[in-house]
């Protein structure tokens, strides 16, 4: 592999990166990202703090009362519908046949059809981890879909990393692996630090009942197969181009990532756990010159490390 005129602090020059650049002037931010990040992404953020710092949510183990989660993502879900018109509007088809659908596609998916889920699974008593699992599931494989059917560009995208960037692809994911796995396990140590002797209620809620082995194989289909596959799709590289600016775009979803894993139970407190891992993922996401294939995969090597160990200690 030749790594001549490379250096440590530019991206990777590739045959994705030749073949399918992602241009940030398409969703340029003066005049379209900027309403995209206030709306999709500050907004909600401002609001889940005003609510965890309103209803005092210090508990770690704290019920939230229905009512403010409800609340919280209608208030959600109309930013981001206003978000989404705005965008239609200025790109129209665009906007709809681009990579850039895959972060409504994930949100949406993942609130309606995990509403429609549950009230399915309510109605006839289905509850608990394994319902929460399958739901998770269903809703990203529906997002993914959408994704793939609107953009079938990413599916290229993936088959000529493997084949044609093997040798790039094989190095800088070693690389930073080791990296990422670092900042996650420092960050995790600063989280231990500021919570001690508890979890976020996000691994809580996934890892409950994990000893049953159909509900440790839908955690290994959920964390391993689906969910970083459109997490990085949606966050990494739908939100980064949608910024219509890089910096602004990796220093967003930096954050949004994070945010995303502690939103529906406003666990502000956890929020530094995931700070490292979502850093290294964004690290790895400039080098690789924008290639969602890169942090893809090593998201899901993360999990699957997480995923042994959670199977070994229960």
């Amino acid at each position: 592999m030749n790594f001549n005129n490379q250096t440590l602090y530019k991206p990777i020059k590739t045959n994705v990166h030749k073949i399918y650049p992602v241009d940030f002037q398409k969703f340029n931010f003066k005049k379209i990202g900027y309403f995209f990040i206030i709306f999709s992404c500050i907004l909600p953020i401002f609001i889940s703090l005003i609510f965890y710092l309103s209803f005092k949510i210090t508990n770690p183990n704290q019920t939230i009362p229905n009512y403010v989660s409800l609340i919280f993502t209608i208030l959600q879900l109309i930013l981001m519908s206003c978000s989404f018109v705005f965008l239609f509007q200025k790109k129209d088809k665009e906007f709809i046949y681009s990579s850039a659908i895959g972060f409504f596609s994930y949100f949406y998916s993942m609130n309606l059809v995990g509403l429609f889920l549950g009230i399915i699974f309510n109605s006839i008593g289905f509850k608990g981890t394994t319902s929460d699992l399958i739901t998770t599931i269903v809703a990203n494989l529906t997002a993914l879909l959408i994704a793939l059917h609107f953009s079938p560009n990413l599916l290229k995208k993936i088959k000529i990393t493997f084949l044609k960037d093997w040798k790039h692809f094989i190095i800088i994911l070693l690389i930073f692996g080791i990296l990422t796995y670092i900042l996650s396990f420092a960050f995790g140590i600063i989280q231990s630090k500021i919570t001690p002797n508890s979890n976020s209620n996000n691994q809580n809620a996934l890892t409950q009942n994990v000893h049953v082995w159909y509900n440790a194989l839908f955690l290994f289909i959920l964390t391993i197969l689906t969910a970083p596959l459109i997490e990085e799709i949606a966050i990494r590289h739908s939100m980064t181009m949608l910024s219509g600016n890089k910096w602004i775009g990796l220093f967003s979803s930096f954050i949004y990532f994070a945010f995303m894993h502690i939103q529906s139970v406003f666990d502000w407190s956890h929020i530094t756990g995931y700070l490292g891992v979502s850093l290294g993922f964004t690290i790895l996401y400039y080098y690789s010159n924008f290639n969602f294939t890169y942090t893809w995969i090593c998201h899901a090597i993360i999990n699957f490390i997480s995923f042994v160990i959670i199977i070994g200690h229960k």
